[in-house]
């Protein structure tokens, strides 16, 4: 965790300017565990940047921007729902009370000279913070109630819940990344066009920040994906290696969904996660041209029509969360900025 690092390393060395830099990493990651923020902001990029022509798409990554957030506004204006339950929210304000009295004692620790005892209290604050939030992800029932826009769905392995990825954020001595995990970087952005939903992991205790779970028996969540993959704005998968991605992917074409839907290639090695993916689309339209896609940097794919595969690639030697949202934005804009949604 980004906190954890930060507290550890600059707690003994700088109280000052540490407690400036964790005030601005905390305020940063609250407003993105609420979703707070859209999938491409133009602060973000320089002028020069700005002016670029993106590949995919007839326009610069300015009129990008502009076209994938108009259409975010145009779905309606998303919700940051919380969970309603009372004795939900009992249970996490103890918990988020329990991180800043852990805080507080962190500094006056590191006021009277304590350095070791002071970075552990310090080091239990953003676990604490962390839980506390995830205590009050609402259920299903509490997002669909208040967030009545189409829903998108959400589509992976369970083992694949812990991918890591880094965020990079622009500070004003440079930029600095941070670890977060993959779901929970590309669901606040996501949240811009509609709630987020996915299958919750049978036996979580509390659930993942990111889509909204909905936790279901087995005879129950089959029926449930069929049913979102007729509603769902768009289909986001992380592509995986399991029979039940072939399942998935089998439904969707079925359905004639292809097009809606955004098979993201995560962090890391991805060979056996691609060799899945073509041998469950091996007796379709788009088999010849998964053949010759060299996945190599490929961050998401896009099914088109007539069997041809969009694939785009990162453009620098290492990823962060931004790559992938300017992926997801290039394929938004080619379904739906220029079509009814």
């Amino acid at each position: 965790m980004g906190e954890a690092v930060l507290i550890i390393i600059g707690l003994p060395i700088a109280p000052g300017p540490f407690l400036y830099a964790f005030y601005w990493v905390l305020s940063r990651r609250v407003r993105w565990d609420a979703g707070a923020e859209p999938l491409l902001a133009r602060g973000d990029f320089s002028a020069a940047e700005l002016a670029c022509s993106i590949p995919h798409v007839n326009a610069s990554l300015a009129q990008l921007i502009d076209r994938v957030n108009g259409l975010a506004a145009s779905l309606g204006k998303p919700a940051v729902v919380r969970e309603t339950s009372g004795t939900a929210r009992l249970k996490a304000q103890a918990v988020k009370a329990a991180a800043w009295s852990g805080l507080v004692i962190a500094i006056l620790l590191s006021i009277n000279g304590s350095w070791f005892p002071a970075v552990a209290a310090a080091a239990v604050f953003p676990v604490l913070l962390l839980r506390s939030n995830k205590m009050l992800q609402p259920s299903l029932e509490t997002l669909l109630a208040q967030d009545r826009r189409q829903p998108l769905l959400l589509l992976r392995s369970f083992g694949d819940d812990e991918i890591q990825a880094w965020r990079r954020f622009s500070t004003p001595v440079g930029d600095i990344s941070l670890g977060r995990r993959f779901e929970q970087g590309i669901a606040g952005s996501l949240r811009a066009f509609g709630p987020l939903i996915a299958i919750g992991k049978p036996g979580e205790e509390v659930p993942q920040i990111g889509a909204v779970r909905a936790y279901l028996s087995d005879a129950e969540w089959q029926p449930a994906v069929l049913r979102w993959l007729d509603q769902a704005l768009l289909i986001v998968m992380i592509a995986g290696a399991t029979e039940w991605v072939t399942w998935e992917l089998h439904r969707i074409v079925e359905k004639g969904r292809n097009q809606r839907l955004l098979i993201l290639l995560p962090p890391g090695p991805n060979e056996k996660r691609w060799e899945h993916i073509v041998s469950s689309l091996a007796h379709t339209s788009w088999a010849a041209a998964l053949q010759t896609i060299d996945i190599d940097g490929v961050l998401l794919i896009q099914l088109e029509r007539d069997g041809n595969v969009l694939a785009i690639k990162r453009q620098t030697a290492m990823i962060f969360i931004q790559d992938y949202q300017l992926a997801m934005a290039i394929a938004i804009h080619r379904e739906l900025c220029a079509k009814p949604t």
